[in-house]
């Protein structure tokens, strides 16, 4: 953890009327989840850069519900499993009273979470904004990117070469094939030309495997 986790995750909970002792305790639970060995990515790290980019795509003080999903939407996250954002979701719905999230507010964040799933079209604005915040990492400069692509392959060791860049090369041809990969205007407009680019290079990587 950082002190710049603290203190984002302080001045949220505060703005959700949390209790200070209560919030304290809940991120020190979040550090815990993020901070086991098997997530070289997914991390507080990644937490805080979907933040950034939460920022970024809203230009002004982002939606409660949205923040809210971010901080929990990688609670949950065991490299190839089925039920990551489900479990994460769930992790949320269970604590997000204590922390004085109301229902409107808690329903939004968990339907936002399992909309990370497929990162596929939806019409709820706030999970397009989460979706679009956990996906801007791909429209980042080549260093960033190259950075997380190392740092992905690092959470599936378990994986053969091979099998890896099979896995790998499905799911960004995935992406490639939406138009355009990121849900909203904003997302397009920011990272959409950079995503694009940066996976065709790590796809060329992948196909001479």
């Amino acid at each position: 953890m950082s002190r710049l986790d603290e203190e984002r995750w302080a001045g949220f909970s505060a703005r959700l009327g949390a209790d200070p002792e209560i919030a304290a305790a809940v991120f020190r639970a979040l550090d815990g989840l993020h901070a086991v060995p098997r997530r070289p990515y997914h991390g507080l790290s990644h937490v805080m850069q979907t933040l950034g980019a939460l920022d970024e795509l809203t230009g002004d003080q982002p939606p409660a519900a949205a923040e809210l999903a971010l901080w929990f939407h990688d609670a949950i996250c065991v490299p190839a499993g089925d039920s990551n954002e489900e479990r994460s979701a769930a992790v949320l719905d269970s604590i997000g009273p204590s922390i004085g999230v109301d229902a409107a507010t808690l329903g939004d964040a968990t339907r936002a979470i399992l909309a990370t799933k497929r990162h596929r079209e939806v019409a709820d604005e706030v999970a397009r904004l989460v979706v679009d915040a956990d996906l801007s990492i791909l429209g980042q400069p080549t260093d960033v990117y190259e950075r997380y692509a190392g740092a992905i392959r690092a959470e599936y060791g378990a994986f053969g070469d091979a099998e890896y860049a099979a896995g790998r090369a499905s799911f960004l041809e995935g992406l490639l094939a939406r138009n355009p990969i990121f849900l909203t205007g904003a997302g397009v407009s920011l990272y959409e030309g950079r995503a694009r680019a940066n996976i065709e290079r790590e796809l060329s990587k992948h196909r001479g495997s």
